[in-house]
């Protein structure tokens, strides 16, 4: 321990003596091998108090001090860096106590507080967050996540943020975005525009186009919904086709597929529709079930206590049917009820 404190209190005094002196010394030459100071090219191991103006450094660079005026430079090899870390680009390893502010990162950026770039590739985890113009790769902040594009594994302690989302995604609040595809899991909601995959909400999911499966601990809730969805309370869209499972109900405009809920209601529905309480529709076709079954028009087949249609172009089959389009005595039937 003695030799160790001895060789960092030489380093220390080494860095601070060179500094002044032409912007470092290097050993042997300016240019490469061992370096203390401000070296501004450098290949080699090179310790400094604060880097500032940097050009080029490859191999491994070590700081103490924050970086002032360093928004140009460009390191590639290994950055250890105790208080911060700037730079136009940084490739492999970077390692910051506080944070890390840096245009491209390509390897592994470890941000004690959080982690600012424009592009990132790699793997990057941030105290705090990690905020960026495009990730691709493993990213995990320990509030959130903030990005204009994410491709590959994003995961925020509260939450993920972006314009595209590509690959999974995970926020302990939430996850939002524009477009996204892949898995997204939110402790109490997903929300985007465009959703292709899979989506997993406490609360609920909601979007505008949602292709695949979601399920909301509440409901799900969209504008055209293809695929599996699933919602406590219930599901709800304009245009819905796939399979819909809803504990309350599940409605829409227009409805092709499977429904199940305890009430199902729809303007246009084709397939099957099952409603333990109350089935109501403009115009069915296909089948459908409730203890309560009203609608304008049937075609197929219904099951219920009571069967009420307009017009009729199949089966009723229940206590009590009305076929408003049968002749007269024919209207009201209990048992069956049927017209072609």
């Amino acid at each position: 321990m003695k030799t160790l404190r001895l060789i960092l209190l030489t380093a220390t005094l080494m860095i601070a003596a060179t500094t002044a002196v032409a912007g470092g010394l290097g050993v042997p030459s300016q240019g490469g091998g061992l370096g203390f100071g401000n070296l501004t090219n450098f290949s080699g191991v090179r310790l400094n108090w604060s880097d500032r103006d940097v050009e080029m450094v490859r191999g491994i660079n070590i700081t103490i001090g924050p970086p002032r005026d360093n928004q140009q430079a460009h390191y590639s090899g290994i950055s250890l860096n105790l208080i911060g870390h700037e730079a136009a680009s940084t490739t492999g390893l970077v390692l910051s106590g506080i944070g890390i502010g840096n245009g491209d990162v390509r390897g592994i950026a470890i941000g004690g507080i959080g982690i600012g770039a424009d592009n990132m590739d790699g793997i990057g985890l941030g105290g705090i967050g990690i905020g960026a113009g495009d990730l691709n790769g493993i990213f995990v902040g320990g509030l959130g996540i903030g990005a204009n594009d994410v491709t590959g594994i994003a995961v925020g302690g509260l939450g993920v943020g972006a314009n595209d989302i590509t690959g999974i995604a995970l926020g302990g609040l939430g996850v939002g975005g524009n477009d996204i595809t892949g898995i997204a899991v939110g402790g109490l909601g997903v929300g985007g525009d465009k959703m292709k995959g899979i989506g997993l909400g406490g609360l609920g999911v909601g979007g505008d186009d949602m292709d695949g499966i979601f399920l909301g601990g509440l409901g799900v809730g969209g504008d055209d919904l293809t695929g599996i969805f699933a919602g406590g309370l219930g599901v709800g869209g304009d245009n819905l086709t796939g399979l819909f499972l809803g504990g309350l109900g599940v409605g829409g405009d227009e409805m092709t597929g499977a429904f199940i809920g305890s009430a199902v209601g729809g303007n246009q529905i084709d397939g099957a529709a099952i409603a333990f309480a109350y089935l109501k529709s403009d115009h069915l076709r296909g089948f459908g079930t409730g203890a309560y079954t009203r609608t304008q028009a049937t075609t197929g087949l219904t099951i219920g206590i009571f069967n009420s249609t307009e017009n009729l172009r199949g089966v009723q089959i229940g206590l009590l049917n009305h076929a408003e389009n049968n002749p007269s005595g024919l209207k009201w039937l209990p048992g069956i009820n049927a017209h072609f």
